[in-house]
């Protein structure tokens, strides 16, 4: 992993129209914290005002800004993340942008995504070119999102696991009744 103060971990917008790319800078340039660059590294923990990842992975990922390109984290915090062709088992920020990444769950208040595949999905706001995922919860979807089940399946799977919770601790509460008037007959309490 590298520290390097004098020099800014932003590069010059590589013709996306993602405006999280600029706003991701600018927050790590007036934010406390040190830019940090890491190429084809591995690290336990990454830390700075912008952290800047290629090719690298790390366990824990905390900035003020984040940008990931064919990188792996297990945790991500920050204020602004863009995650290219990269892999995050969590991920935690304010405005997040994913592009062609898997993530376990990703929580923000606004998700911008082009083909992502995540296991659950929680969002103020959500703009998909495609998303993937095992559950989404968003207060606004714009944009293409397939879920593991649909709304109806999803009520059904719920309404069959209670009535097999509830039938199940019934029938757990008679066999545990049953088992301990049996041991006041044999003990004789």
């Amino acid at each position: 992993m590298t520290n390097q103060p004098g020099k800014s971990a932003h590069t010059p917008k590589d013709g996306s129209d993602n405006p999280l790319v600029d706003l991701a800078a600018s927050l790590g340039q007036t934010l406390d914290g040190v830019p940090t660059e890491m190429e084809n590294e591995s690290a336990q923990t990454v830390q700075g005002g912008q952290v800047t990842m290629k090719n690298s992975a790390a366990r824990t990922v905390n900035g003020s800004a984040v940008h990931m390109q064919d990188s792996a984290a297990v945790m991500v915090k920050t204020s602004v993340a863009d995650l290219r062709e990269s892999a995050a088992a969590v991920v935690f920020g304010r405005e997040v942008a994913l592009s062609d990444g898997e993530t376990g769950l990703v929580a923000a208040n606004r998700i911008q995504t082009h083909n992502l595949g995540a296991g659950i999905t929680v969002a103020g706001t959500i703009n998909a070119d495609k998303i993937g995922a095992g559950l989404v919860l968003a207060g606004r979807v714009n944009g293409q999102v397939e879920t593991a089940f649909s709304t109806a399946q999803a009520f059904a799977l719920g309404a069959g696991l209670g009535v097999v919770l509830l039938l199940g601790g019934r029938l757990l509460g008679r066999l545990t009744r049953r088992v301990s008037v049996e041991d006041d007959r044999r003990f004789g309490t």
